[in-house]
């Protein structure tokens, strides 16, 4: 997720540690065999991801361009996926949960929450509302000194000129 931005971006799952810690649990004691999915019931479409995440829309790049940006994002460890891995991105990877939950499974943690859970904060999310406001009044305050200073200077740039 994150890497493209159109409306036509896959859906996608995400499974909390816990769930996946007791679903080893469960397949270690009841000693299952064979391949089981584990993931949370349904899945997360890529809107509401981007709703979770706080993400401004992004321009839709070109697929060539893109691959080019996201190599040099790779490159400079500015972007989450490896250039090779992007394809996977592109198409939805959602697996179902029904063998494992017959098998008396159930997740406890849905999509949304184990994204929230484990998609680290932007900086700006961990300030009060206090100091919101107080960086706000710090900003006004330097936009107002900053302009009352550039009249003041071309106010005594035109004396100057009618004086001489």
């Amino acid at each position: 997720m994150g890497q493209r931005s159109g409306e036509d971006d896959p859906g996608a799952q995400f499974l909390h540690l816990d769930d996946l810690a007791s679903a080893v649990i469960l397949a270690a004691e009841q000693r299952l065999d064979g391949v089981f999915n584990v993931a949370p019931d349904g899945w997360v479409a890529a809107d509401r991801v981007r709703a979770l995440a706080g993400s401004a829309p992004r321009v839709r790049l070109p697929e060539r361009v893109a691959e080019v940006v996201a190599r040099i994002r790779w490159r400079f460890q500015r972007g989450p996926i490896p250039p090779g891995l992007r394809s996977y991105t592109q198409s939805p990877w959602l697996v179902a949960n029904d063998r494992l939950k017959q098998a008396g499974w159930r997740p406890t943690i849905t999509n949304e929450q184990a994204y929230v859970e484990g998609t680290e904060a932007k900086w700006w999310t961990m300030i009060t509302p206090s100091r919101k406001q107080e960086l706000a009044l710090g900003g006004m305050a330097a936009l107002l000194g900053g302009i009352v200073t550039t009249v003041v200077v071309l106010v005594r740039r035109a004396n100057r000129r009618r004086k001489a």
